[in-house]
Parts: C-alpha cells; sequence; structure tokens
C-alpha cells in the first residue's frame, strides 16, 4: 500500500480540521523573522525548530528530508505530535510575546520564569515541568476557549519528507516556503557551520545523505565529493540546497496551500510581505500587529560576514548543480 493512502486515513483524526502554518525552507534564508512575524500576532502560537529538541514529541520521527523514510506509524507519531504543539513550549521557542488571546493573567506572568533555564530545572526537580527542554503549557495559563481560534505555526527547516507529506493528506496544511539565493545562502551557512565552527563537522555528519540526494537527480559521483576541500564543501552543500527547495516547490501545484517567500521580499518590503503572509495564513492583521513588525529589526543578519568564499568558485559551482534545476527561474 501507497503510503499516501495511509496518510489520508489518519488526517482527520490527528488534526481535527484545523489550520497550520508550516515555515520551511533550508535555513540561514530568513526564517526566524517569518517566525517572528507572525508571532506578532496575538492570535498566533510559533514553535521553533521542535524537531532538534532532543525528548520532544517531534525528536526521533524519520522522514524529515526523505519522505520515503516516513512509515506510516512515525506519520501517526508527527501528526499527534503537530495536533498536541499549540499547548507545549521548549527552550528553542520565543518567550517575549506576551500579548497573546489565548493566555489568561497568570499565563503570561509564567512567561518569565519559563524562559529561564534554573527556573525550569527547579520546576523540573519538584516535578511541575516533566521536561526542562520541551514541556506542556499548564492549563491554569490557557484560555482553552480561545486555543481553537489560534494559528499554530511551526518552523521546521530543512524537512521536505514531513511538509510534503503533511501538505498531500491534509488541506489545512499551508506551507510557506522560505528561500534565499543560493550564493547568499552560501555565505551565510559557510559563516555559521564552518568558519565559526573551525571546522567540517557538520560537513561529515552530512555526507550520509550524500548520495542518496545524488542519485535523485542521477548523479553518480558522490564518493568523489567525500573528501572536505573547500570546492566540496560548497558543492554538497548545494546539492543539498537544491533537493530541500526543489522538494518543496512540488507543492506549488496548490496554491491554497503554498507560498514562496523569498529573503529578499522581506528585505525589501517587510509590510507588503507580512500582509501575503497573513493573508495566506487566514490570520487577521491587526493595527497594533502592524506597529509590531514595522519596530522589527533583521538581529541575526544584521552584521557582515566575517569570511568571504571565493564569488569565481560559488557561481562556477552554482552553474554546475543548478544547471538543469527549476529553480534558477526564481532568480
Amino acid at each position: 500500500m501507497e503510503i499516501s493512502v495511509k496518510i489520508h486515513a489518519l488526517s482527520e483524526e490527528s488534526m481535527n480540521g484545523v489550520p497550520y502554518v508550516i515555515i520551511s525552507g533550508k535555513g540561514r534564508s530568513g526564517s526566524n523573522r517569518l517566525l517572528d512575524i507572525l508571532d506578532a500576532s496575538p492570535l498566533t502560537t510559533c514553535r521553533n525548530e521542535v524537531n532538534e529538541i532532543e525528548g520532544s514529541n517531534f525528536f526521533g520521527i524519520n522522514g524529515e528530508l526523505f519522505g520515503a523514510d516516513l512509515e506510516w506509524d512515525q506519520l501517526e507519531k508527527l501528526q499527534s505530535a503537530i495536533a498536541n504543539a499549540s499547548k507545549r513550549r521548549s527552550v528553542r521557542d520565543r518567550f517575549d510575546q506576551v500579548d497573546k488571546a489565548f493566555l489568561n493573567t497568570f499565563g503570561k506572568r509564567m512567561l518569565v520564569p519559563m524562559s529561564k533555564t534554573k527556573a525550569r530545572k527547579a520546576f523540573h526537580r519538584v516535578g511541575v515541568m516533566q521536561d526542562p527542554n520541551e514541556w506542556r503549557f499548564p492549563d491554569l495559563g490557557l484560555k482553552s476557549a480561545l486555543m481553537p481560534q489560534t494559528r499554530l505555526v511551526l518552523k521546521l527547516n530543512s524537512c521536505p519528507g514531513w511538509t510534503v507529506a503533511l501538505v498531500k493528506q491534509d488541506p489545512e496544511c499551508l506551507v510557506i516556503h522560505n528561500i534565499r539565493h543560493p550564493a547568499q545562502y552560501l555565505q551565510s551557512w559557510y559563516n555559521r557551520f564552518i568558519h565559526r565552527r573551525t571546522g567540517t563537522a557538520s560537513f561529515e555528519e552530512n555526507f550520509k545523505d550524500v548520495p542518496k540526494i545524488l542519485g535523485y537527480f542521477n548523479r553518480s559521483y558522490a564518493e568523489d565529493l567525500r573528501q572536505p576541500t573547500p570546492e566540496n564543501l560548497i558543492e554538497v552543500e548545494l546539492w543539498r540546497w537544491r533537493f530541500v527547495n526543489e522538494k518543496l516547490r512540488t507543492l506549488s501545484v496548490k496554491p491554497d496551500q503554498y507560498l514562496l517567500v523569498r529573503y529578499d521580499d522581506v528585505q525589501n518590503d517587510v509590510l507588503s510581505t507580512a500582509e501575503r503572509i497573513f493573508g495566506f495564513s487566514r490570520v487577521p492583521l491587526d493595527e497594533k500587529t502592524i506597529l509590531r513588525i514595522k519596530d522589527m529589526r533583521n538581529t541575526l543578519f544584521a552584521k557582515p560576514h566575517t569570511t568571504s568564499l571565493d564569488p569565481t568558485l560559488v557561481n562556477r559551482l552554482i552553474d554546475k548543480v543548478l544547471e538543469d534545476s527549476s529553480l534558477r527561474e526564481l532568480y
């Protein structure tokens, strides 16, 4: 039986027809800003990279990158995790937006101690908080009647397997595909994961995926890229960038569920982009939320990178890897 048949049978039971938004892409492309834009609304509950939290409901579910690895029981776990995500928080989530319609006075006051590592560990020791890294928000702090009216937003980078499967099975799954020009992406990726970490650990850790990724594109020279030379580092990351974004781009055939947002869209006109995002997400955009968005600053990418990649090498490899890619039309 095809996996798409199995997941269709699970969808209504797991999600109960409640819309939710997934912000997805390759990372290093402004996804934090998109999350912050939606988090400015009192009618959203935003979760950040819940799949990266060890011990969370999302952790350990297969198929993040390759949807074929997502077995039916794993899909059931994924749907269950999504259905319960609105009432949970983790160390990666934001705690500075207290003006949420679904929080009562007690809930708003709880956000401050929850943001403190020492306080969470103390809550854990006395049995109030099961896990100090990812926990269920106390029901005493919630206006339960308003929870169904809020929009769950999940930032899940490099998870095209999950994202594509969820869109195919659930018409209420809305995807904001976040993408950045590959040269700009590579510059940010290199400084964050190679230069700043002074090594190639991420390259070596992720290389196990490379033969499968290149096989998807009918390339068979993965072993030639195994050594972490400067050229191989960039080419492998470009193949990963292409794979994630092309898989997500297949969802463009469902315009009611898919919205493409370029990094430059936010840079050039944040309010116009916010209007598109809120309209697509079916969340009202009021004046108070607009003012919050106007006051936002791009703190993550505000400073110039300390190291620059060779633009000649980068452009040559972009031409090589994206030679027959549909993504070229975006730039």
